[in-house]
């Protein structure tokens, strides 16, 4: 488990610090690896397991108790410039919860693979088609049912195709047993 992960005694991921991004080496193909890997735990920190979403995390996440800079005097400020300051904060706050709520060409899932079977398959919706397989998927093994083999949880290969990709592993759980792949898919790329 990376240091930027926790667990609660109940085994569920607890929200912590994000990850700093990765040194990069001038070598595409891997950095490329080593970026998309570092943009899932981001996300999964972040987003899923909301660290920026806690308020007990906001000091670490650059809060703090500061007062923003170039708040309005009161006692300079009449009613209109009062009202414009409102209407300025409103608006950026729907611009700010649009954003923060909207990653373009990100979608997130899972796949259960159980029994006797090696592979999983995430059909795309017409929201999430691709235009080419030039697309990038992250999958990890995240939960699972009964005592599958360890062979199970790791993911060996994901086929891309223009309307699915398959997810494989190289051990099939096995009668009775799952386990349950949440993964990344980034369109654009």
């Amino acid at each position: 488990m990376s240091e930027t992960q926790g667990t609660t005694s109940g085994g569920t991921a607890t929200p912590t610090v994000p990850p700093p991004p990765p040194r990069l080496t001038g070598n595409t193909a891997g950095d490329l690896q080593v970026l998309a890997g570092w943009l899932w735990d981001f996300y999964r920190s972040a987003i899923l397991q909301g660290f920026f979403l806690n308020v007990q995390n906001q000091g670490q996440a650059g809060g703090g108790d500061d007062p923003p800079p170039n708040l309005p005097d009161p006692a300079a400020t009449n009613l209109a410039q009062a009202q414009q300051t409102a209407n300025d904060a409103y608006l950026l706050a729907q611009a700010a919860a649009t954003d923060a709520n909207r990653i373009d060409g990100w979608f997130t899932g899972s796949l259960t693979i159980s029994g006797g079977t090696t592979t999983a398959t995430h059909t795309f919706t017409d929201a999430q088609k691709p235009p080419s397989v030039n697309y990038i998927v992250l999958a990890a093994a995240q939960t699972f049912s009964g005592t599958p083999t360890i062979a199970s949880f790791p993911v060996i290969r994901i086929t891309k195709n223009a309307a699915d990709f398959v997810l494989e592993i190289n051990s099939a759980p096995g009668s009775g047993n799952s386990v349950t792949f949440d993964f990344l898919f980034v369109r654009n790329i």
